[in-house]
C-alpha cells in the first residue's frame, strides 16, 4: 500500500479504438483502424473527427459522473495530450489528397480551444493544460500529474488523450517515411506486427481515452477505489542527429529505462510484464528490443498492442495504459498480433499470470523517450 501522502491513484479510465480497418489516402494508400462514426463528422462541416471523438467519449454517463465529481471538495485539473496541435489543421491545406479536409474548421489547430469546452462540459474549471510532445504526450501529462499531485496543487487530474490521427498530413508523413504499412505492403502478404524478422510496422489508428488520477484527499470524498498507482514517469532523450529516427543501441529508452527503476525502487525482477511503444518499424523494433535485452537480460515479458490497434499517436499512453490494466484485472499479457516465430520474451502468445507492475515505455519524434511504472491496486 502507497504511504498516503504520496498516493497517486488511478481510479477510473476509459479508452475507445477499434481494429476495423479501411483504406485512406491517396498519394500513399494505406489501411487505417478507425472508428466509422468519429469520421461521421464531415457530414456536418465544423462538427468534425475531433469533436466526435470526445462526445463519444465522455456520454452522458461520464459527463454526470465527472459534473458530480467537480462539486466534490478538493480542486482539479485536465490535462489534454494530443500528440501536435498542427497535423490535423495543416492537414487540410493539402487538397490533393483525399479525404478532404477542407471543410474542417481550425478548432484542432487550436487543441485549448477543444480542451476548454471539455472542461466546460465537465465542469472542471481549475486547472487546464494541453501538451503536444509527439507520441509521449500521455506520459507527459501522466508526469505533470505526479507533479501537481504530490506538490498539492491539485487533489485530482482527468488525463485526456486525443487526436485527429487519420487525417491526411499525418498519412502522407508516415507514407514519406515508409513507417507505416502501406496499400502494396499489406497486398504483399506483410501484416502489422513488432520484433518479427519477417511481418513489421503499423498501421495507423483512431483512439481517444482518459485517466482519472486521484490522491487520498479526494478519494475520501469520491469514494472511488483505486485500480492503480501511477509509482513514477520519467522523460528523456538521446543524441541522434536525425528528429525521426532513433539510435540502434536504444540510448533513450535505456536512459528511461534505467531512470525510471531507480526513481521508483522498483527492482527489475518485479516488473511483470513491459508495455513496449513497439510501433513494429524496423528502425524502432530494432532500437527499442535492444535497449530492453541490455536492461533486463533474459528475464522480462513484453508486449505491444500497436499491431492490433493500430498507432494512435498523441493518445496512445492514455489507450494503451486502459488495456494493461484491464488484461491485467483478467490475469493475462496479451501477445503480439502477427509474429511469425515463437517468442518468450516479446510474447507471440497470451499468458495467463498475475501481474504487480508495468512497464511502460514510449518514444515519439524529436528524439524524446519515457517511461512509466504503474502498480496493480
Amino acid at each position: 500500500m502507497k504511504d498516503n501522502n504520496s498516493l497517486v491513484a488511478i481510479t477510473r479510465t476509459k479508452a475507445l479504438y477499434t481494429t476495423n480497418t479501411c483504406i485512406r489516402g491517396e498519394r500513399y494508400p494505406q489501411y487505417v483502424n478507425f472508428i466509422p462514426s468519429f469520421l461521421d463528422g464531415i457530414k456536418f462541416g465544423y462538427r468534425y473527427t475531433c469533436e466526435n471523438m470526445y462526445n463519444e467519449l465522455f456520454d452522458l454517463e461520464e459527463v454526470s459522473f465527472f459534473n458530480e465529481l467537480a462539486l466534490k471538495e478538493g480542486r482539479n485539473a485536465i490535462i489534454v495530450a494530443s500528440g501536435t496541435s498542427e497535423w490535423a489543421g495543416s492537414g487540410r491545406l493539402m487538397s490533393h489528397v483525399e479525404p478532404d479536409y477542407n471543410i474542417k474548421t481550425p478548432f484542432f489547430m487550436l487543441i485549448n480551444i477543444l480542451s476548454g469546452k471539455i472542461a466546460n462540459k465537465l465542469g472542471w474549471h481549475d486547472y487546464l493544460t494541453t501538451d503536444a510532445t509527439a507520441c509521449v504526450s500521455g506520459y507527459k501529462a501522466f508526469f505533470e500529474a505526479e507533479l501537481l499531485i504530490k506538490n498539492n496543487i491539485v487533489d485530482r487530474v482527468l488525463v485526456i488523450g486525443i487526436d485527429d490521427q487519420v487525417n491526411t498530413l499525418v498519412l502522407e508523413l508516415f507514407g514519406m517515411l515508409n513507417a507505416s504499412l502501406s496499400e502494396r505492403d499489406e497486398k504483399s502478404g506483410l501484416k502489422p506486427s513488432s520484433f518479427d524478422s519477417q511481418n513489421h510496422s503499423f498501421r495507423l489508428g483512431h483512439g481517444v481515452g482518459y485517466v482519472l488520477i486521484e490522491n487520498e484527499r479526494s478519494i475520501k470524498v469520491s469514494n472511488n477505489t483505486p485500480i492503480a498507482y501511477l509509482n513514477k514517469t520519467v522523460l528523456g532523450m538521446e543524441k541522434f542527429e536525425n528528429p525521426f529516427g532513433q539510435s540502434k543501441n536504444g540510448d533513450g529508452y535505456k536512459k528511461v529505462i534505467n531512470e525510471v527503476l531507480k526513481s521508483s525502487g522498483i527492482l527489475k525482477s518485479d516488473i511483470s510484464f513491459i508495455k513496449t511503444h513497439g510501433t513494429g518499424s524496423k528502425s524502432n523494433s530494432i532500437s527499442e528490443g535492444n535497449a530492453i535485452r541490455d536492461c533486463f537480460g533474459k528475464e522480462f515479458i513484453a508486449t505491444s498492442y500497436k499491431p492490433e490497434i493500430g498507432h494512435t499517436l498523441g493518445s496512445n499512453a492514455i489507450v494503451e495504459l486502459d488495456i494493461a490494466l484491464k488484461d491485467a484485472k483478467s490475469g493475462f499479457v496479451r501477445g503480439i498480433k502477427n509474429r511469425t516465430e515463437l517468442d518468450h520474451n516479446f510474447l507471440s502468445y497470451d499468458k495467463k499470470m498475475n501481474i504487480k507492475n508495468i512497464l511502460l515505455l514510449g518514444s515519439g519524434m524529436g528524439n524524446v523517450f519515457a517511461a512509466s511504472i504503474v502498480e496493480i491496486a
